[in-house]
């Protein structure tokens, strides 16, 4: 065995061996049993066909490094784990993981630097007893930097409850030639835990980079963008924006994109939460010829929302309107499930069809969680499938009517439906067809409709980011 594991992978195996002090003469725990044996496992298949594959996906989880201690050359706290409390409970005196131990097994590992091409990184909180309080991992720029540039192949990054402080003074941000997709989190589910952190400054983490082709920011606190304009910086370019669990558009990332980085205009805007309090003239700013909003309950989170208008975006061509839809075949269906009677208050509330958008060409209704029985069978036509329909007869008459006026209302030719295509649980085109004949006969007779897949999706760091490693 020993010529057979490879040299990346002994640092592992030495890792979990030393943390224990452990002698050929005692048994092995068993959690430590069963990572040699993944070890094994790794070097068997270590080929030059699955090396690249081993690799290709890796998530890190890993702890704050104590301040006033200087790692060893192997980035490692031997000496101080108990001092600072750096030992992990449920494994008896195994060590939690750092940033610089991942950092030296990326820099000793050429296969991992050029096969990691979707990274996660998670940033585990650690409690100071005295204070009472979670303190959260930070990275300082330079090393940050430097593990991106050894990763020439990256195309995703995300970080969760990840700060990146003391930017160093450069003359330009970093153009990766890879990376396209860049997701910045102050909430984390790790483990089934959630965790918030107000303190996170995505300034720092954004200005390592001089374009993205898409961003995406889940910061429900509304961070602070604390960064100084450089007139010799190239203007960033965003493809698309996401805006995720975040109170819409906030002044202090408006200021930074617009102002600091010079941002001309992002092509696509998503926004998964429109608050009715949310200053919508801001994303109007940025020039978006796509807005995808997500439906809210406004009825039930608010009581008086006040209106929105999207008179403001002038250069809009396409409108995505994402609502959530029923499971097909369900044993116990919740018809409220599907959002029909969401959407036609939410269209009202935009005075939609009040706004003047002179370069509207495309409105499209992407349908999620719209998914097929767990044994799929065909629907036929003209059969009412009673589950998704029962008790929303009403709703549907109006979704109906409501995308039938906004149709006329900006003379377009059809609705465009759209479900996501890379699921094979979701429903076939052809099953939705009838589905959209049943629920929009309106529409379907005077207008008609468009059914196109795509790639969106719900869980945006695996499933439906594949089509950024292509």
């Amino acid at each position: 065995m020993p010529r057979e594991l490879p040299l990346e992978l002994w640092g592992i195996v030495f890792s979990y061996l030393h943390s224990m002090d452990w002698e050929p003469t005692r048994e092995l725990p068993l959690p430590d049993k069963d990572d040699l044996a993944a070890c094994t496992l790794v070097s068997r298949m270590w080929s030059a066909v699955a090396r690249p594959h081993l690799f290709r996906d890796i998530t890190y989880s890993f702890r704050p490094v104590p301040e006033d201690v200087t790692p060893n050359d192997q980035g490692d706290y031997c000496d101080t784990l108990e001092k600072y409390e750096c030992l992990d409970p449920a494994r008896d005196e195994s060590r939690f993981k750092t940033f610089p131990m991942f950092f030296n097994f990326v820099s000793s590992s050429p296969v991992a630097q050029n096969s990691i091409r979707r990274l996660r990184l998670d940033g585990w909180p650690s409690t100071d007893e005295e204070e009472g309080t979670d303190y959260y991992p930070t990275l300082d720029a330079e090393p940050f930097v430097a593990l991106l540039q050894m990763l020439p192949r990256l195309c995703v990054l995300h970080l969760f409850l990840i700060n990146v402080v003391h930017p160093p003074a450069r003359n330009a941000p970093m153009a990766h030639p890879s990376l396209r997709r860049l997701y910045i989190s102050s909430v984390s589910n790790t483990d089934g835990f959630q965790r918030e952190w107000e303190d996170v400054e995505p300034a720092n983490i954004l200005d390592c980079f001089v374009g993205l082709e898409e961003l995406q920011l889940d910061l429900p606190n509304e961070p602070s963008y604390k960064a100084e304009a450089h007139e010799d910086w190239p203007a960033m370019q965003i493809g698309r924006l996401i805006l995720g669990d975040s109170p819409c558009l906030s002044d202090g990332l408006h200021k930074y994109l617009l102002d600091v980085r010079r941002v001309e205009s992002v092509p696509i805007v998503d926004i998964d939460r429109l608050y009715p309090e949310t200053d919508i003239d801001l994303i109007g700013d940025l020039g978006c010829e796509e807005l995808r909003l997500r439906v809210p309950n406004l009825v039930e989170d608010y009581e008086e929302p006040e209106p929105l208008s999207l008179s403001c975006f002038e250069q809009l061509e396409r409108l995505v309107f994402k609502l959530s839809a029923p499971l097909i075949g369900r044993t116990q269906p919740d018809p409220h499930a599907f959002e029909v009677s969401l959407f036609s208050q939410f269209v009202h509330h935009i005075h939609l069809l009040e706004s003047d958008l002179p370069g509207l060409v495309e409105v499209t209704i992407h349908l999620q969680g719209l998914r097929v029985p767990s044994t799929p069978r065909r629907i036929p036509k003209g059969v009412q499938i009673k589950p998704p329909l029962s008790g929303l007869e009403d709703e549907l008459q109006e979704f109906d009517t409501v995308l039938t006026d906004i149709a006329d209302t900006f003379g377009l030719q059809d609705i465009t439906f759209s479900v996501n295509g890379t699921d094979p649980s979701i429903i076939s085109t052809e099953d939705l067809e009838d589905l959209i004949r049943l629920w929009c006969p309106q529409l379907a007779e005077k207008k008609g409709y468009t059914i196109i897949r795509t790639n969106e999706g719900d869980d945006f760091y695996k499933c439906y980011t594949d089509h950024f490693l292509a």
